[in-house]
Parts: structure tokens; C-alpha cells; sequence
């Protein structure tokens, strides 16, 4: 691995915006490849492609984040295990109606998956979610936070955080932790 890259992925690892955005971009035809081989049992399990295209900067980030270059594997060789982790958890869960992580999140939040919902009683918890899930989004005080949900699962097209970033204009970092801080608090206010 050259130092560069090592050097990208202690610096995303910091925070540091420039370098999340460049690993993003050097690796983003790894994760897309990866997760083309799981198509069909995504489509088949009701999964939408939109969630898994989207978590794209999601699982690149987590991976800088979690690579240890100790372990003598290339980084674009953890990203691909990462990509097809990913999809085997947002399938698993899915298929076992968990609703305890940001993949499974994803889809109880996007309206556009109801269509895919074939047994009614999954259709109403779903429902249910998705309701609790507006409630907490429209009682937000963090206005930053509320767009960028709002972009992130309720737009036309469900956009990346690269793009909400870009609109925002803010770094990627400061969008996902945003994210994550509505996640950690839509699971508080659902289990209560």
C-alpha cells in the first residue's frame, strides 16, 4: 500500500474532510462493483437500490474509519468486504424486520418501500415507523439536522452525503455525523 493512501486514511480517520472526500472518490467503482453482485437478492428481498447506492460514502467513510493497515490487507480489499457486509447485513435485516441500524433504517424511513411491503402486518409496523420517525424529524430544533434527514430519505431521489454536502456546503464528516445523531435519537425516542 503507498504512503499516500495510508496517509488519506489517517487523515480521514481524524475528520479531516479533503481526505474522506478523495478516498471516497479513488474507491467509490470498488463499493458500486461490489454491490452489483448483489443485485438480485437485494431487488428480491425488497430492498431498494437507491439505499444501497446512497450508503455508498456511509460504508467508505466506516471503512477508513475501521482499516487496519496491520493486518497486511489492501484497503480496497477491506472496502469490498465492507460493500458486501453492507449488503448482507441490509439484507438479513430486512428479511427479519429488525429495525436497530442505519441500513434497516434507510428503508423503514423511505416511504417508497411501503410499495414493496407484501405482508399487511409488516406494512402497518412499517407505517408505524415511518410516522414515529416524521414526528421526531418535524419536532427537531436543529434545523441543519432536520434538512439534511430531509434530503438524505425524503426527497425525489434519496441523495448521498456527498451531494447533501455539497448543497449544505459542508464537509461530509459534518453530514454524517449529523446523520448519525438523528439515528441515535430516532432509536431512543422509538424504543421509549
Amino acid at each position: 500500500m503507498d504512503s499516500h493512501e495510508l496517509n488519506l486514511i489517517s487523515l480521514a480517520k481524524d475528520g479531516d474532510s479533503k481526505s474522506i472526500k478523495e478516498l471516497i472518490d479513488k474507491h467509490s467503482g470498488i463499493y458500486v462493483s461490489t454491490c452489483k453482485k448483489y443485485t438480485n437478492i437485494v431487488n428480491s428481498s425488497g430492498i431498494l437500490k437507491d439505499h444501497i447506492e446512497s450508503s455508498k460514502d456511509y460504508v467508505i467513510y466506516n471503512s477508513a474509519k475501521t482499516f487496519d493497515p496491520s493486518m497486511g490487507s489492501k484497503f480496497s480489499t477491506w472496502i469490498s468486504n465492507q460493500a458486501r457486509y453492507f449488503c448482507l447485513n441490509a439484507i438479513n435485516k430486512n428479511k427479519n424486520f429488525v429495525q436497530s441500524d442505519e441500513e434497516t433504517m434507510g428503508l423503514l424511513i423511505d416511504s417508497k418501500a411501503h410499495e414493496k411491503v407484501k405482508e399487511e402486518k409488516t406494512e402497518e409496523r412499517s407505517q408505524e415507523y415511518l410516522n414515529q420517525i416524521k414526528l421526531i424529524l418535524n419536532n427537531l430544533s436543529n434545523k441543519k439536522i432536520k434538512e439534511c434527514i430531509e434530503k438524505k430519505y425524503f426527497s425525489e431521489k434519496n441523495k448521498t452525503y456527498t451531494e447533501i454536502a455539497k448543497e449544505m456546503n459542508v464537509t461530509v464528516q459534518t453530514v454524517i455525523n449529523w446523520h448519525n445523531k438523528f439515528i441515535k435519537l430516532a432509536k431512543q425516542k422509538i424504543k421509549n
